[in-house]
C-alpha cells in the first residue's frame, strides 16, 4: 500500500513466529537512556543499537549463525534479528543496493513524544513490533512537510507493519497514551545510505585501510546524528 511517493507501507511483512521473536529479543536488547547528551529527563529514551558490521556481515554472508538452535544464544540475537528484517520485501531489494549503518530499537514508553527530526542521505525502514496493538492507543508516525511543517501522513502504528520512507522527510511519533495502560511502544529503525553514499562506500570496499576508516566514519554519523537530534529537543525544551 503506498500512501506518498517516498513513503511506502507494507503490512503483514513477518510470519508470526519471527514476528514473536523479535518481539521477545526486544526485551533481551541493552537499552540505553538517551544518547549520552540528553538535554532533560523528560526527552530521555530508551534505545538499543545494532550497528552496522551486523549488517554488513548478515549482507555478505560472513555470519555463521542460522538455524533455530541459533535463535537462544545471547550473542547471535542481533545476528537473527537482522536476518529477518534482512529477508522482508523492503529491505531485501535495499540490502542488495544500499548499505546500512545500522538498526535502532526504539523502546517508548506512555506518553513519550519524539521530536520532528530527519535523517539525511537515507532511506529509513520502520518496522511496528507490538504483537497487539488498539487504534486508540496512539503511537502514530507523523510526516511533515519540509517546506510548511503541515502534515502530510500520520501512519497509526500497526503491528507487522513496515513503513519505508526518505529520511529527508521530517517525522516524529508518539508512544502509547494513557488510555493503553501499556508500558512500551517498540519499533525498529534501520537505516540505509542513499545511492550516492553508498556508492561512495562502494569504492573504498576492496581497501582494507579506507574500507576501515569508511566504516568509522559511517559510525561516527550514527553518533552525530543522535546529537543533532538531542539539539533539536533542547531547541523545543527551551
Amino acid at each position: 500500500m503506498d500512501s506518498h511517493p517516498n513513503i511506502q507501507i507494507y503490512d503483514n511483512v513477518l510470519t508470526q513466529k519471527d514476528l514473536e521473536y523479535i518481539y521477545s529479543a526486544c526485551f533481551q536488547a541493552p537499552y540505553e537512556i538517551g544518547w549520552g547528551d540528553t538535554v532533560s529527563h523528560k526527552q530521555s529514551f530508551f534505545h538499543s543499537t545494532i550497528d552496522s558490521q551486523v549488517w554488513n556481515k548478515v549482507r555478505k554472508g560472513t555470519w555463521n549463525g542460522s538455524g533455530t538452535e541459533h535463535r537462544t544464544v545471547p550473542n547471535q540475537i542481533p545476528y537473527n534479528v537482522v536476518n529477518i528484517l534482512s529477508k522482508t520485501e523492503a529491505c531485501r531489494k535495499l540490502k542488495t543496493n544500499r548499505i546500512s549503518r545500522g538498526s535502532i530499537i526504539n523502546l517508548d514508553t506512555i506518553a513519550d513524544t519524539h521530536a520532528a527530526h530527519d535523517h539525511k542521505n537515507e532511506i529509513v525502514v520502520l518496522l511496528y513490533i507490538n504483537l497487539f496493538w488498539e487504534p486508540s492507543w496512539g503511537g502514530e508516525t507523523l510526516f511533515y512537510d519540509s517546506k510548511t511543517d503541515e502534515l502530510i501522513l500520520a501512519t497509526p502504528y500497526t503491528p507487522n507493519r513496515m513503513v519505508v520512507f526518505d529520511g529527508n522527510i521530517r517525522h516524529s511519533f508518539n508512544g502509547p497514551n494513557v488510555e493503553s495502560l501499556l508500558k512500551n511502544r517498540l519499533s525498529i529503525s534501520t537505516f540505509f545510505l542513499n545511492e550516492e553514499q553508498t556508492r561512495i562506500y562502494n569504492t573504498h570496499e576492496n581497501n582494507p585501510h579506507s574500507q576501515e576508516a569508511t566504516t568509522s566514519t559511517l559510525q561516527d554519523s550514527f553518533d552525530d546524528e543522535f546529537v543533532r537530534f538531542n539539539q533539536i529537543i533542547a531547541s523545543d525544551v527551551d
